[in-house]
């Protein structure tokens, strides 16, 4: 068998190859084949006792936004307590129990 760098087993056996990301190779001898890199500027290495590791600004939530809060008039206030009287039977069931306790603390037992 040549080995030519990879891995090579023998078909006969069942084998789990191992999954390899980055094998390292030797520097190609041929002047050419890095004429396409990018190349790396000597300052790049001149600073490098001095870098600065940036981190990422804390997470900050931006302001509430500003909500103007009317006051409802008389008829909406009767619109909206006249709509959950007839539509929601847990708001009528609770004015009903705040109004038996109110009974309960001002009548005497």
């Amino acid at each position: 068998m040549k080995n030519s760098g990879a891995w090579q087993v023998p078909l006969s056996q069942p084998t789990v190859i191992p999954q390899v990301k980055e094998t390292p190779q030797k520097p190609s001898q041929d002047p050419n084949a890095m004429a396409g890199a990018p190349l790396i500027s000597p300052l790049a290495f001149q600073n490098s006792a001095k870098m600065t590791v940036m981190t990422p600004l804390a997470q900050t939530k931006p302001p509430p936004a500003k909500f103007e809060i009317a006051p409802l008039t008389q008829e909406q206030l009767a619109q909206a307590l006249t709509y959950l009287l007839k539509n929601d039977t847990e708001f009528v069931s609770k004015i009903h129990e705040a109004y038996f306790k109110s009974l309960q603390d001002k009548l005497p037992t």
